[in-house]
């Protein structure tokens, strides 16, 4: 079986988080301040604060831009729905706008359409690790005097025009979970130039606690999360979840696990820093790696039409945190994804891939570009170790899942 996602195990690793518990040091140390400045000097802000999660950074930046209950916020109405949810618990509504049917990124147009008196902030994804066309966005929000914020929790490393993601608007927020491109048991970082929300994402998270308990806890949870992510057993569970066998007690597990690990707010530790710096060291080199595995698997899919299926949008200076292409023919996902998991290939389809928040949102459904993306979208397996080989054998499946 080929596992849809493959998380990495750096040597030594398991070994070097068992010494920093046993040594007391795992909380509180150098290891923070030096990731800080590091990650900061990497994408190009002034500064860089580490948060318990991606959410929970984005939580940061919107407690810094001091936003009134009832301001407006817009969002791509492709992204994860527990955003929009978060969101609107915080008194905030949600304006959804369609995305391009190339890239599955916003639409700068329709980000413009959506603009009111009552807008503040316009937030933009730079999906799968492919950045949006944030230049064109930044100069519309600039024109209605609204706020940037970048989520860029799939792109990592992804530069648009010599810059890094990240840099361009008023805040940026990564996230460092299992399946990241750096991953530290949970954690996250806001990244900006202003000093204010800098200041205010300090001062809340300097009322997390350094709990012993909860901070074992959490990263025991986050470990064990990453290890299923990373075996064979994440595929076993999804074949016998698509077949309606025992797959839902193996689903729940899981769930509860990734539940589990980003169940508590608590301060990013020295554990967590100490991992953040040794995967920062090399990341630029594994996602040039990817990338080279991205593009042979491109390459085969556009001179193999019979394939039937579109990648992505490539663009200069992507990353690829996930590799979807769309179905041409509409409405064959499931039958598709069993296929390919009969065939020894985990694909992941739908709300596994990302969410349409349209009915979340504003209970209606005027996105059709996000219909379509939604209804013919499949993640395909990219990440360091696929072989041609591998490869070949993903495409022979998919030609193979069609008749």
């Amino acid at each position: 079986m080929i596992p849809r996602r493959k998380p990495r195990f750096y040597k030594g690793e398991l070994k070097d988080i068992l010494r920093s518990i046993l040594s007391g040091k795992f909380l509180d140390g150098e290891h923070i301040e030096r990731f800080r400045k590091e990650f900061a000097d990497y994408i190009g802000t002034g500064y860089a604060i580490p948060a318990c999660s991606g959410r929970n950074a984005m939580e940061l930046i919107l407690e810094g831009l001091n936003l009134n209950k009832g301001d407006e916020i817009i969002l791509p109405a492709y992204t994860l729905k527990d955003l929009v949810r978060l969101i609107q618990e915080k008194g905030l509504v949600v304006r959804l706008a369609d995305i391009e049917e190339d890239t599955f990124n916003v639409d700068p147009a329709a980000i413009e359409k959506k603009i009111t008196e009552r807008t503040k902030v316009v937030m933009v994804t730079h999906l799968f690790g492919l950045p949006c066309n944030i230049e064109e966005i930044t100069g519309i929000a600039e024109r209605h005097n609204v706020d940037v914020i970048e989520d860029c929790t799939h792109a990592l490393g992804a530069v648009y025009k010599g810059k890094r993601v990240g840099s361009f608007g008023r805040a940026g927020f990564f996230s460092f979970e299992a399946t990241k491109p750096v991953n530290t048991f949970g954690g996250g970082m806001v990244v900006t130039n202003d000093g204010g929300i800098a200041s205010t994402a300090e001062s809340v998270v300097k009322g997390y606690p350094f709990d012993r308990g909860s901070v074992l806890t959490k990263t025991g949870y986050a470990y064990l999360e990453r290890l299923m992510v990373a075996t064979q057993l994440f595929s076993l569970l999804n074949l016998c979840f698509v077949f309606g066998f025992t797959g839902k007690i193996l689903s729940k597990l899981y769930l509860f696990l990734h539940s589990r690990a980003r169940a508590r707010y608590t301060r990013f530790t020295n554990l967590q820093a100490f991992l953040g710096i040794r995967q920062l060291s090399d990341l630029d080199e594994r996602n040039e790696g990817r990338n080279r595995t991205a593009l042979k698997l491109t390459e085969r899919l556009n001179s193999d039409p019979d394939t039937g299926f579109l990648p992505q949008g490539y663009g200069e200076g992507r990353i690829f945190y996930f590799y979807v292409i769309r179905a041409v023919i509409r409405g064959e996902l499931e039958r598709i994804r069993k296929r390919m998991l009969l065939r020894g290939v985990d694909v992941g389809i739908k709300e596994e891939i990302t969410d349409d928040c349209s009915l979340i949102a504003d209970g209606v459904d005027h996105y059709p570009v996000v219909k379509n993306v939604f209804g013919s979208a499949v993640q395909l397996p990219v990440y360091d170790g696929l072989r041609d080989k591998d490869l070949d054998f993903i495409v022979k499946a998919l030609k193979r899942s069609l008749k």
